[in-house]
């Protein structure tokens, strides 16, 4: 029996739990006896039966059966140990008029919005979280050993599938955050932001498919915005993020475990309740024997049990991270790629690469290969060796922490929604109408959104067939691509309006086309043009410490170019933009116009910085096709 349809059991005297229910039934099993109350000024005392707790706000049914209702916060520390036995007493502000009694009749009409955001915002519902200490943790580090250890990665085993049609969106604002898989199950995590017109707390939806029959075994629903972060292989913990205001990453992790049409509220912790200001979890991975891999990208992150919130293992800076497909090690962003296996903490593999802020990461699902990208640029390894399988710049394509990066295949990667072909060094297709992947048995599930519909989970292989048949007739067709290794390439730097710097561009530019193995060649048809433009225009800035007065100033800014160029049209380009900030800070000596003329210089560093792809198609192709994932 799934557990979609299992009974609710509780047991008083272990695990605390909050139980959130969803339609219909009771919230406990068996309902708890009446007992004496007091609020937190010991003045007040009502007996009464424990109803529920719903973001801070306790109701409770009194023995006349009227309902009566008092925030968390203003009940006695012996009460908030009965229903929280885990919460330390916190400090509880009385409120209400001396002489006012906190126990208030039960309002049927809603919780103001703005009520409800405060009540979830200062006492969240659910077990206490616990903080976990990094200072006794190891300390994330490259091997010493010089000789390459490969992991022992399990790959995922093969499983058909098939695909889903699932529930339509409750509501235009709800978003599909994340699919996460399982033993032939996926999870899809849903999030409706907290309305104040609606008058509630937004909501969290959980969807079950069973990938093997391919219908829809249930849905959750839950009062509170959290983010569904990772899910055990059996499907029994859930891990989830309780999401911050307007829809932001938030501090504090929780287990939860479905029951029923209802959710057991394990655990929670505040794994970087130390870093401050960068508390926020932005990446959360649970692996094997419940460790967890958590970060701040740019920021702390590391390894901890979640039984116990013990850490093991730690960084200071942590870029990104990943889980291999059996979900024993981790691949770990610091200033190396590192190769973390979860059950010991140890480093067993380290990488280099220059990708730090905004990189994502990859295994392959046979765990044989490791990719990692940053806007358009890849770079992939051989697990067995250690060495670098691809290192290219693809036209055309975004890795970034929001979009889907993960293998389809050993040699395909899809990169947001374009499908990326490692082996041939192109972008080979694009997937729309698709919001989010996931990797199951070999297969790819792609979530597609039917506006005002039921949507579609579905499951395919990629590369499919028409992309395959495209490929071989475009790689028997002389001229696909503009450039690749060997082509000849003219440089041009006369839009460079700096004489003395033109020369010093061009040798930086023949560097970087050697590096791609592309020839400098004077005269070659196609060419390798350099440009740096400028424009001025009057920007508003607020001098600090003057109130609401703003100065009007005129503002420089520069764009630095580069772009390969065949038949008169762009094959590729890069650029990028300087001039001064938005947040100016003069010199004691200088004026506001000083010091933004002083910061307003061209960026001619850029063009020795600039890396030049080595396989380019012709103008005008980002991908030599595109199909409406709705339709497959």
């Amino acid at each position: 029996m799934s557990w979609w349809n299992q009974r609710l059991l509780v047991c008083g005297a272990c695990t605390f739990v909050v139980t959130l229910s969803v339609s219909g039934g009771s919230l406990f099993a068996q309902a708890p006896q009446p007992r004496k109350w007091k609020d937190a000024t010991n003045k007040f005392e009502i007996e009464a039966t424990f109803v529920s707790e719903v973001n801070g706000l306790v109701t409770l049914r009194q023995t006349n059966g009227e309902n009566v209702e008092i925030q968390l916060k203003e009940l006695s520390s012996a009460d908030i140990a009965y229903i929280r036995k885990e919460r330390t007493n916190s400090k509880s502000p009385f409120k209400a008029k001396p002489d006012a009694s906190p126990f208030e009749p039960k309002s049927r009409g809603r919780m103001p919005a703005k009520d409800a955001e405060q009540s979830r915002a200062s006492n969240p519902t659910g077990p206490a979280s616990i903080p976990v200490n990094w200072d006794e943790a190891t300390l994330l580090a490259a091997p010493g050993a010089s000789e390459w250890k490969a992991p022992a990665i399990e790959p995922e085993a093969k499983r058909k599938s098939k695909s889903s049609q699932i529930p339509p969106k409750r509501d235009f604002a709800e978003k599909l955050t994340h699919i996460a898989t399982g033993e032939g199950f996926a999870i899809l995590g849903y999030i409706e932001p907290v309305s104040r017109s609606r008058a509630d707390s937004g909501k969290t939806r959980l969807v079950r498919v069973n990938l093997e029959t391919g219908k829809t075994e249930g849905t959750i629903l839950v009062e509170g915005v959290y983010a569904l972060m990772d899910v055990s292989p059996n499907g029994e913990e859930f891990l989830m993020r309780e999401e911050a205001e307007h829809g932001q990453p938030g501090s504090v992790l929780e287990i939860w475990k479905p029951a029923g049409k209802e959710i057991e509220r394990l655990k929670a912790f505040s794994p970087l309740e130390s870093e401050k200001s960068q508390n926020k979890v932005q990446v959360a991975l649970l692996g094997v024997n419940g460790r967890a891999v958590v970060a701040n990208y740019g920021n702390r992150g590391g390894i901890f049990n979640i039984a116990d919130g013990q850490a093991l293992t730690t960084a200071q800076k942590v870029y990104s991270a990943c889980l291999s497909p059996d979900k024993k090690y981790a691949a770990i962003l610091t200033d190396s790629l590192l190769v973390v296996d979860l059950e010991s903490g140890d480093t067993i593999a380290s990488l280099p690469t220059t990708l730090k802020h905004g990189a994502v990461l990859a295994f392959s699902p046979d765990g044989k290969r490791l990719a990692a990208g940053f806007s358009s640029a890849i770079t992939a390894w051989d697990l067995a060796t250690g060495e670098v399988y691809r290192d290219e710049i693809i036209s055309g394509v975004t890795a970034v922490q929001t979009l889907p990066f993960l293998w389809t295949s050993p040699t395909h990667l899809l990169v947001g929604m374009t499908l990326v072909d490692l082996e041939n060094h192109l972008p080979l297709w694009t997937y729309v109408g698709a919001e989010r992947a996931a990797n199951y048995g070999g297969a790819t599930l792609l979530a597609a959104d039917r506006a005002g519909q039921a949507g579609a989970l579905v499951s395919t292989d990629l590369p499919h067939p028409a992309a395959t048949t495209a490929l071989k007739q475009a790689l028997g067709s002389p001229g696909l691509f503009a450039v690749k290794p060997g082509t000849p390439v003219s440089i041009d730097v006369s839009g460079l309006p700096d004489a003395a710097e033109q020369e010093k561009v061009k040798s930086a530019l023949e560097t970087q086309l050697a590096a791609a193995g592309l020839k400098s060649t004077p005269g070659a048809p196609v060419t390798l043009k350099a440009t740096l433009t400028s424009a001025s225009k009057e920007e508003q800035y607020r001098v600090l410490g003057a109130g609401l007065e703003t100065r009007s100033v005129n503002v420089t800014r520069y764009t630095s170019k580069v772009e390969l160029v065949a038949g008169g049209q762009t094959a590729w380009q890069s650029s990028s933009g300087s001039g001064p900030s938005f947040l100016v800070r003069p010199k004691a000596d200088e004026t506001l116009e000083d010091a933004i003329r002083n910061s307003s210089k061209p960026n001619y560093d850029f063009f020795s910085k600039v890396s030049i792809p080595h396989y380019v198609m012709q103008p005008g192709k980002t991908s030599l096709g595109t199909s409406n994932v709705a339709g497959f």
